[in-house]
């Protein structure tokens, strides 16, 4: 079928996740207009009304601009996307994280756990509904990024020709050094390692266990999300180079800061953006997500050790 025309399968899926939109806004609507929380966003009641007008304006558009169907994909899994963290909020607000999940941690632990940890393991909702629907499309229509990869591929990243592997290496290496800090200060200001007794060496592995699962979390979720899904079915429509650059440009816009002066939030995306570059490029020259994760989990869990 020539991909200037509409597909009944594709336009099936699109009603599908509408109608499951609205289902999703429904569970929502009380109480209206209350925030909720989850994977580094916040919604309210209007931004779900508005991803609504967007699905039903995209349904007319359609149905006038066949042609413009060769986009299709992307939008579909774009309102999929925020149909799996629609999901997330539901769930988020009928079973919160509770801390007493952690009592077995110290307090800093257990804070941090219910705060960060469980929160952030809800993406596994949205990643969840992203490979069913990834999953409905025959094999072979998109680039599979879903593996580990190749870190032999090389690349001039850093300067210098070198493979995805030793990028790698270095990351892993400048979190070897933020975690000598982080004993080091420990150590010296007595609050664990050192050998001060079992529960302050208890309280600073328990930091460091918490810091961890909440880095694997959150880089295993957002690399299958962003570059294991989104760049794979951007790359269908777009050229390498763009779809790179299309998903580090949605990867940042979703770590938005609301709320911030202007100078944060800007300086935050661009960061946010010139990481979901690197990590795409990272996913589409190896071929998988195996550098890119060691690389944002190395990122991920030297920031949170500086908090720590």
């Amino acid at each position: 079928m020539s991909k200037n025309k509409p597909n009944i399968n594709n336009l099936l899926r699109l009603v599908v996740v509408v109608l499951a939109s609205i289902a999703a806004i429904i569970l929502l609507w009380y109480p209206e207009g209350k925030q909720f929380q989850g994977g580094g966003v916040f919604f309210t009641f209007d931004a779900f009304k508005r991803v609504i007008l967007v699905n039903l304006f995209w349904i007319i558009v359609l149905a006038f601009m066949p042609r413009l169907v060769v986009f299709l994909d992307v939008f579909l899994f774009i309102q999929v996307f925020f149909l799996g963290f629609f999901s997330a909020q539901v769930i988020y607000k009928i079973y919160p994280p509770q801390i007493s999940w952690f009592s077995f941690f110290p307090d800093w632990a257990q804070s941090y756990m219910a705060s960060h940890g469980t929160v952030r393991a809800y993406l596994f909702i949205p990643v969840i509904f992203f490979l069913v629907f990834y999953l409905t499309y025959p094999p072979g229509r998109f680039r599979s990024l879903l593996s580990v990869g190749n870190f032999s591929k090389m690349t001039k990243l850093l300067g210098k020709p070198m493979t995805w592997g030793a990028v790698a290496k270095r990351f892993l290496l400048y979190l070897g050094g933020f975690l000598l800090l982080f004993l080091v200060i420990r150590a010296v200001s007595n609050q664990g390692f050192a050998f001060s007794g079992a529960f302050s060496a208890w309280d600073g592995i328990s930091r460091l266990i918490a810091i961890a699962v909440y880095a694997g979390i959150v880089a295993l979720c957002e690399e299958t999300i962003y570059r294991g899904i989104f760049l794979s079915v951007l790359a269908d429509s777009f050229k390498p180079a763009i779809a790179i650059i299309i998903q580090a440009i949605l990867f940042s816009i979703i770590h938005y800061m609301p709320g911030q002066p202007v100078y944060i939030s800007a300086g935050a995306l661009l960061i946010y953006g010139f990481l979901g570059w690197i990590l795409g490029k990272a996913a589409w020259e190896t071929g998988g997500l195996g550098a890119g994760f060691l690389i944002h989990f190395s990122i991920i869990t030297s920031l949170a050790l500086l908090g720590a």
